[in-house]
């Protein structure tokens, strides 16, 4: 309990905003859906026999075939699903048709590079034998030979333009339920690959409106930036250097720029080098004799 008040008070820390107490019969203008009955459940045991489906298997692709890869797309990577409700972000139906091998096979067919390689493998193997090593055909249909990747999984060969309708299937779909970059990587190369697959997967995941507007911040947020507000002139002064510049024939090449945060009056100061000693000295012998010690210096944290 003490953990979830404390997630909960970093999140709200965040927003500024006061807590009062409505007494229920002086609060007429409720939310409609936190005052809204719900009766009881009735679950119909033969529909919802009917309705669960087993979760898809993803297989790395072994030598008996390709039939494994494509068995479950029909749904998608990860997870069951049960005839319930769910409330969640509203986003747009996609029908992209299932992706079956019928549908990869004519994916390959109709692309010019993956049709080169499928030829070059058809034909002499002394001459192609680094190609070999890093494709295999199986079932009429290309694959990217598992010691030639990373992770040890033989996969699909699919074109680039076709990997937007494995992105939505893999990430968007309702029984994905829009998982992490690392998450959809992992489901997709286990059955497909394509040139440049991470990168595109960890893009397309980043840029998905849904998970922005509805994931929690995996991070602490930040605090209120409160702004130092002066009562009279000189009492808050910012700070910052300009340069360096071409050296002067006094051998000046930086000016150090004092601002009075309450009338906006601008100082400015030749330096010969931009160090602490220097800033430090041409206060005590230009500023504060003249304005004053103020109450606080704003800078931008240089190393100065």
């Amino acid at each position: 309990t003490n953990s979830k008040l404390t997630r909960w008070a970093l999140q709200l820390g965040a927003f500024d905003f006061e807590i009062r107490h409505v007494p229920g019969v002086e609060n007429e203008a409720a939310d409609a859906l936190s005052r809204c009955p719900v009766g009881p459940n009735t679950v119909d045991e033969e529909s919802l026999e009917n309705n669960i489906h087993d979760p898809p298997v993803i297989r790395p692709g072994v030598s008996g075939g390709t039939s494994g890869v494509f068995g479950d797309l029909s749904g998608v990577s990860g997870g069951s699903g049960v005839g319930v409700t769910q409330c969640g972000a509203i986003q747009p139906k996609r029908n992209d048709g299932n992706v079956t091998l019928q549908a990869v096979r004519e994916w390959q067919q109709n692309d010019p590079n993956i049709r080169e390689i499928v030829t070059k493998l058809s034909g002499d193997g002394a001459r192609f034998g680094r190609l070999r090593k890093l494709y295999v055909i199986r079932d009429k249909v290309l694959h990217r030979h598992p010691r030639s990747i990373a992770h040890g999984e033989e996969g699909v060969v699919v074109p680039v333009d076709k990997a937007q309708i494995l992105l939505q299937r893999f990430h968007d779909h309702e029984a994905a339920n829009h998982p992490g970059w690392k998450e959809t990587y992992r489901s997709i190369k286990s059955r497909f690959f394509w040139a440049g697959m991470r990168e595109a997967v960890r893009n397309y995941v980043r840029a998905c409106d849904v998970c922005a507007r509805v994931k929690p911040l995996n991070r602490k947020p930040e605090d209120r930036i409160c702004t130092r507000v002066p009562r009279k002139p000189w009492e808050v002064l910012s700070i910052d250097l300009m340069g360096p510049y071409p050296r002067t024939q006094r051998g000046k090449t930086t000016i150090l720029v004092v601002t009075d945060c309450y009338s906006r009056w601008v100082e400015a100061y030749p330096l010969g080098k931009a160090t602490t000693k220097s800033i430090v000295d041409t206060f005590e012998r230009e500023l504060f004799p003249r304005f004053g010690y103020p109450r606080a210096l704003l800078s931008d944290n240089g190393p100065q």
